[in-house]
């Protein structure tokens, strides 16, 4: 629902462009859209806060405990998620240096 709202998102081509010139600059670290540029300076200015915001965030992410299936490696590519690899071997081959 919200992957089209614009400052929120970013493509998988901008992602995977960011991402190939940060490896290429040799960078350990490269923060991608502005939403986790803005967290990680709200961390960085109130980590006590963000830290108390991170727990109550996680408090609603299911434990181990709570997570009842997984689904195989065989069973997976008939799943609907199959199609995220797709996606990123379709980036990939578009962002890959032309061997001459």
């Amino acid at each position: 629902m919200m992957a089209n709202f614009p400052l929120i998102t970013i493509s998988a081509d901008k992602a995977a462009r960011l991402t190939i010139r940060a490896m290429k600059k040799r960078s350990s670290l490269k923060v991608l859209g502005m939403p986790a540029r803005i967290l990680l300076a709200m961390d960085h200015l109130f980590p006590k806060t963000m830290l108390r915001l991170f727990g109550v965030v996680s408090s609603f992410v299911p434990s181990k405990k709570e997570v009842t299936s997984f689904v195989p490696g065989k069973e997976f590519k008939d799943s609907e998620f199959f199609g995220f690899e797709k996606i990123g071997k379709h980036v990939q081959s578009k962002h890959q240096p032309q061997m001459h």
